[in-house]
């Protein structure tokens, strides 16, 4: 007789889906809140005319955080809002505020909870989520601002 098959699973942790739902629109309403203060370089707020701006346009360093979270290249959150301020200052025309500043400390902290909270499966998905968030509440944003 052979030896039995086993599957490694994650463990079977209890995960508080109110807490999950509370922190996830914490980040999404923090990262909102920071990109109602960055103005991508070249990009004309005044111009009714002007074409919608590209998803990597509207979600500036956001997109980049998210994707380096997803990844784990970065972990900590000073070392997550010093890359985040890095490529603000790159991209935008004025540079990054304290109130920016304190809005992507809480969003990142929010979302280590959330990393440390739930299976690696189920973080995946909730990136994805706070990514389209956050892309809907700007769109929303430049929607009524066109008007």
């Amino acid at each position: 007789m052979g030896r039995p098959i086993f599957y490694m699973s994650e463990a079977e942790r209890p995960i508080d889906d109110k807490l999950v739902t509370e922190k996830i629109e914490e980040a999404i309403n923090h990262f909102a809140d920071y990109l109602e203060t960055y103005s991508p370089k070249g990009f004309d707020r005044t111009e009714k005319e002007r074409q919608w701006p590209s998803k990597h346009t509207l979600m500036g360093p956001v997109g980049k955080i998210l994707s380096v979270m997803l990844s784990g290249r970065l972990t900590a959150r000073d070392a997550l809002v010093g890359f985040a301020m890095n490529i603000h200052n790159l991209t935008s025309d004025e540079p990054i505020d304290e109130e920016g500043i304190k809005n992507l400390e809480k969003a990142i902290e929010a979302m280590n909870e959330l990393k440390t909270a739930l299976p690696a499966r189920r973080w995946v998905r909730i990136v994805r989520e706070i990514d389209y968030g956050v892309f809907m509440r700007k769109m929303a944003s430049e929607a009524s601002e066109r008007r």
